[in-house]
């Protein structure tokens, strides 16, 4: 845990000097909310995997906010359903993207899948699969295929 904990301190710390003064207040409390939860690991299942979990997930949330880690140039999808998205992908551990829809944005990470490329947010999942996308938006929401513009 010290080497992800010493990983994340540079993260950190990157983002912060990257961060107006305004910015840097909120940072620190979302890295305290971070602390907290990872704190509350101790009531999971799996005691290990959660924090292992909540490492990997505050660490994608900083590259990607603070723009830490590369990223490739967004890619336009139109939707069954009329909604159009709009997915940069970063060169993360896991790797990840985050996607706009409309006015919301997720951050998705990668997932395993049995084949072609899924990723998982809070609410939503993407999955690119034979030339095709499927994307959920929303809790229990349908599943819709979309393709690139």
């Amino acid at each position: 845990m010290q080497s992800r904990d010493a990983a994340l301190a540079v993260i950190y710390a990157a983002a912060r000097a990257k961060a107006k003064p305004t910015q840097q207040k909120r940072l620190a409390v979302e890295q305290k909310g971070w602390w907290n939860g990872v704190r509350d690991c101790w009531k999971a299942d799996d005691l290990r995997a959660c924090i292992v979990t909540n490492y990997e997930l505050r660490t994608v949330e900083l590259q990607t906010s603070w723009s830490l880690a590369p990223s490739h140039a967004p890619v336009h999808f139109r939707c069954a359903d009329g909604a159009d998205i709009d997915v940069t992908y970063f060169d993360t551990q896991p790797p990840s993207l985050i996607a706009t829809r409309k006015q919301e944005q997720s951050l998705m990470r990668a997932a395993l899948a049995a084949s072609g490329a899924r990723y998982i947010g809070r609410n939503e999942s993407l999955w690119e699969r034979q030339g095709e996308v499927r994307v959920t938006w929303g809790y229990q929401a349908p599943e819709t295929t979309c393709s690139k513009r």
